[in-house]
C-alpha cells in the first residue's frame, strides 16, 4: 500500500503522446530518396517537422526519454531535437520495416538486399565506411538527399540492416575534409 502511495506521488506523468491511438487503416510508408514518412491517410511527416505529426502511429514503444519516438512494430526508430523530427532510423534486421518508396516509386528492399543492389538504385554513395568487429564487417554508404539532408544505408556483411535518414541543417561534406587512413579506407 505504501509503496503504491509512494509511486503516485514520485511517478514521471505520461507523455501526451502515450495516449495516442493508431489512425484506422494505418500503411506506413516511407521514401528513403526523400525522407517523408506516410500514414496511407492523406498524412505524413518529414524531417524538421513537429514531432505531434507522428500521432498516426499511435503511441511510441514505452521509454525514458521525450526525445526518441520508437516503433519497433514498423521498424522505425525517431529522434527529436529542438522539438522538430531530426533523425528517422529504418531497422531491416528485426521488425517488418514500413513500405519502402525511393522518390516516390515503389522498391522491394529486404533485409537480404545487397550493396550492389542500393548502388544500383542510389548511384554512387558520397562516401563508403567500412570496418570489421569480431568478424562482422559493417559498410555505411552515405548519399546527400538534399541540402543538410542525408542517408546513411548500413549494411552487415554485406545485407541491408538499417537506412538512417538524418538533417544536420548544414552541408556537412562542405565542412569536413574526407581523408584515407593507412589501408586506403574513407574516415572523418
Amino acid at each position: 500500500m505504501f509503496e503504491w502511495l509512494k509511486n503516485l506521488f514520485t511517478a514521471t506523468p505520461p507523455h501526451p503522446r502515450d495516449r495516442w491511438v493508431a489512425a484506422p487503416g494505418l500503411r506506413v510508408t516511407i521514401d528513403l530518396g526523400t525522407g517523408e514518412l506516410s500514414f496511407g491517410n492523406g498524412q505524413s511527416t518529414n524531417l524538421g517537422q513537429n514531432p505531434l505529426s507522428l500521432a498516426p502511429l499511435g503511441a511510441p514503444d514505452k521509454n525514458l526519454s521525450t526525445d526518441f519516438y520508437n516503433y519497433t512494430r514498423h521498424g522505425l526508430f525517431i529522434n527529436v531535437e529542438d522539438d522538430l523530427i531530426d533523425s528517422m532510423s529504418v531497422d531491416f534486421e528485426e521488425s517488418t520495416p514500413p513500405s519502402i518508396l525511393l522518390n516516390g516509386r515503389s522498391v522491394e528492399l529486404t533485409r537480404n538486399a545487397e550493396i550492389s543492389e542500393v548502388i544500383a538504385l542510389m548511384g554512387p554513395p558520397l562516401a563508403q565506411h567500412d570496418q570489421e568487429f569480431d568478424g562482422v564487417v559493417s559498410t555505411d554508404l552515405e548519399y546527400r538527399l538534399r541540402a543538410g539532408v542525408y542517408s546513411e544505408w548500413n549494411f552487415e556483411n554485406g545485407k541491408l540492416s538499417g537506412v538512417d535518414l538524418a538533417d544536420y541543417g548544414e552541408d556537412i561534406h562542405e565542412q569536413e575534409v574526407l581523408a584515407e587512413d593507412d589501408e586506403g579506407e574513407s574516415t572523418w
